[in-house]
């Protein structure tokens, strides 16, 4: 005898990815499973509106998975100012050099970098353009030969590589934001959770009071999935409350 009982799961402390796989698995699992879809027109109706919303859905997520790029543009923007900076101060040490041609080679990038005050201020693109032109004179036969005086070859290709990681990354962003379309993610979330409530009770109640097996074998099939999320979400209250525990242990000890 099949268990009609319905698996608790509290859809609210489920990540949208997680959402996301839920409900794919359930679409998964039941068009395997070879119950006729065209047995009840109302759950048919509700199982292709899960259908039709779910790729929308994962789209969404997606969108906001890759604001998350905004941190690595951040960091790499960051990581490029660093290596300008350090090319900078990589000079201090020939700053009062008695040497003839260490102080050529100082006076002259120093002129140089001279002309990029500032750089650090300016907006992404301009930044990106103005450390490719320096870059691209430093290396140039005017003053490849400085830079080699002066040994500093390594802080001129650091200052390239992460500027080129910066303009990649920012370049990628860009391309992806002008094919996507923007969706709010949080209507189309309540939207297919409306209906996917709407899916499970119905299915819930039927199987409940009717000795079908077409609905008590849909109900195996959402519980499935639903018992792997509904362990998921109680392994992660577990693990904050030993963490909570942990911490205050390390306080009292303190």
């Amino acid at each position: 005898m099949k268990n009609n009982n319905l698996v608790a799961l509290d859809m609210s402390k489920l990540h949208n990815v997680e959402l996301y796989q839920l409900m794919s698995r359930f679409l998964d699992d039941f068009f395997k499973s070879n119950l006729d879809l065209e047995k009840d027109g109302d759950f048919k109706r509700l199982i292709e509106s899960l259908k039709t919303q779910l790729p929308i859905f994962n789209a969404a997520s997606n969108q906001l998975r890759a604001n998350n790029d905004s941190s690595k543009i951040r960091n790499a923007d960051n990581e490029r100012g660093s290596a300008f900076k350090s090319l900078k101060n990589s000079l201090r040490a020939y700053q009062s050099t008695k040497e003839a041609n260490e102080k050529e080679a100082y006076d002259a990038i120093n002129l140089v970098l001279s002309e990029y005050k500032g750089l650090e201020s300016s907006s992404y693109e301009v930044q990106t353009n103005r450390i490719v032109n320096l870059v691209e004179r430093l290396k140039s036969d005017t003053y490849k030969k400085h830079i080699k005086e002066l040994s500093i070859e390594k802080f001129v290709t650091r200052l390239e590589n992460s500027n080129t990681h910066f303009d990649e990354l920012f370049a990628k962003r860009s391309f992806e934001g002008s094919q996507k379309q923007n969706y709010d993610t949080k209507i189309i979330r309540k939207s297919i959770l409306e209906d996917y409530r709407k899916l499970v009770n119905y299915v819930y109640a039927i199987a409940e009071v009717r000795e079908d097996n077409f609905y008590k074998d849909t109900l195996v099939i959402i519980n499935n999935s639903r018992r792997y999320f509904a362990d998921t979400i109680l392994s992660r209250r577990t693990k904050k409350k030993d963490t909570k525990k942990e911490n205050k242990q390390d306080k009292t000890e303190m």
